[in-house]
Order: structure tokens, then C-alpha cells, then sequence
């Protein structure tokens, strides 16, 4: 049974699928359909898994590692500086180190004594022993201070 639609001749489903039929598949002389049991695959994974959230007589335990490294505040651009600057608050506390204002956690500001341009090794400017809090105002003076003395220098 055929169909005339639209200037283009279209056969019905029926007669397409008789016309494509072989045996209990679909094809051409070239192609032909199968049936997924049909492809024989390697077993790959032998052993089976038990589900650890189904199964009732085992305990899941799982631990919660957290890692400064990840923790982003802003102004981090170093990866472990948020270590540095947790060791230090705790060692110095949040006090200015110039002028002792009492200071905010998000408000401390962690600076190198001696610049880390200065340093031949990087290593050495990352020590816990060359870092001071400051406040905003000083650590910004500071570093303007220390960037004409490293220019006057090279």
C-alpha cells in the first residue's frame, strides 16, 4: 500500500518492514541489525561487589579530610599560603605588629619581613619566621616601601 504525500511517493510501515525483514531482523544485503545478546563480549570484572549502602551488617565509615589548600579567602595566590597565614595568627594572635590594633580574622594581613624578591631561594621567603600580621594600612605602606628598595636595587 502506497502513499502519494507532497510530490514525494511513501511507502507504508508494513510494506517497509516486509521489504527489510530477515528471519527475526531488520537490513540490506550489506547491513543488517542484531540484537544485543547476539554480540558475545569478554567478562571483564569476575568478581561481584557488594553495595556498601545495602548491605546491613557492614558499617560504612567515611572521613572528612579538610585541606587549607582549597580554601579561598580572596587574595590567596600561592598554593599553602593559607597554612602560612593560619600559623601565624595563631603565633602572633590578631594584633598589628606595628601599631597593635586588635584586628578581625578576614581583616589580618600576613606579610614577608624581608621581601620574597630578596630571597635567592623561594623556599626561604615561605619561612614561618619571616612573616608578621599587620593591619591594612601598614601592610600597604610597607610594601610600597619594600618595592623602592627593590627597585633602587636591580
Amino acid at each position: 500500500m502506497a502513499h502519494w504525500i507532497a510530490g514525494k511517493y511513501q511507502i507504508s510501515i508494513p510494506k517497509m518492514c516486509q521489504r527489510y525483514r530477515q528471519g527475526n531482523t531488520f537490513g540490506t544485503r550489506k547491513v543488517r541489525l542484531v540484537m544485543p545478546s547476539d554480540i558475545k563480549t569478554k567478562q571483564y570484572m569476575r568478581r561481584k561487589f557488594s553495595n556498601l549502602y545495602t548491605v546491613e551488617n557492614q558499617k560504612l565509615a567515611r572521613e572528612e579530610i579538610f585541606d587549607l589548600d582549597y580554601v579561598w579567602l580572596g587574595t590567596e595566590r600561592r598554593r599553602g599560603k593559607q597554612d602560612i597565614r593560619e600559623a601565624v595568627i595563631e603565633r602572633d594572635g590578631l594584633q598589628c605588629r606595628v601599631c597593635g590594633k586588635d584586628l578581625d580574622y578576614f581583616e589580618a594581613q600576613i606579610d614577608h619581613m624581608t621581601p620574597r624578591a630578596a630571597f635567592k631561594r623561594l623556599t626561604e621567603a615561605e619561612r614561618l619566621k619571616n612573616h608578621q600580621v599587620l593591619c591594612t594600612d601598614h601592610h600597604r605602606a610597607k610594601t610600597k616601601i619594600d618595592r623602592q628598595v627593590l627597585s633602587r636595587m636591580r
